[in-house]
């Protein structure tokens, strides 16, 4: 049995629905419609592989932005604690998902997830919204 691997088609509107199997060499083998379409344990698995691929941490508060050699230095809190992540292109590194959401992409590709841009304290939303 050949290793596949899933991927979200709408990570952000569908996580659990339209999930990619791919091969190792991204051949795709057909789309799940939902990973509920299967068993409790399998639907399980599914989703445990899924939310490993595709984890974000999620950012509460944002501490501090600073300027370094052309990047921006954002100190964060996030469930996990406190984190340091650095954007090469801050406005390119921060996608809107609809209204009230963002994702932050790192320089090593790491992703942050802001659930709800309103709800950010005053602070943290005057680091960000510069850049919005």
């Amino acid at each position: 049995m050949n290793r596949v691997y899933l991927s979200r088609v709408f990570p952000h509107d569908f996580p659990d629905a339209f999930i990619s199997v791919t091969d190792k060499d991204s051949n795709e083998y057909g789309i799940i419609k939902s990973i509920y379409d299967f068993d409790e344990a399998t639907a399980t698995i599914l989703k445990a592989d899924l939310e490993r691929k595709y984890f974000s941490a999620k950012i509460l508060k944002i501490l501090v932005v600073e300027e370094k050699f052309g990047n921006s230095v954002w100190t964060i809190e996030t469930p996990q604690g406190i984190r340091v992540m650095t954007l090469r292109d801050t406005f390119k590194s921060i996608i809107r998902i609809g209204d009230d959401r963002a994702i932050v992409v790192d320089e090593n590709a790491n992703r942050y997830e802001i659930e709800s841009l309103s709800a950010l304290d005053r602070n943290s939303f005057r680091r960000i919204e510069l850049f919005l």
